[in-house]
């Protein structure tokens, strides 16, 4: 099983991220990255990453790839 977690950075600078291993399954951690990221818009600066955390950790989904 992986894990999951959201990093959201603020004009390309660290603003928060979840715990490394808060998140199991790959559906809960779309649905909470989707949430975070309306709350956090790519218009006023945000950038919200959802990364999968085996080793390396892999980028999921990201603003910059929507």
């Amino acid at each position: 099983m992986y894990f999951y977690f959201v990093n959201v950075s603020k004009n390309g600078r660290y603003f928060f991220s979840t715990d490394k291993r808060g998140i199991q399954g790959k559906a809960r951690a779309v649905a909470l990255y989707e949430q975070i990221a309306t709350r956090f818009p790519i218009e006023e600066g945000y950038e919200v990453t959802l990364i999968r955390w085996d080793n390396p950790a892999y980028t999921v989904l990201s603003d910059s790839t929507l």
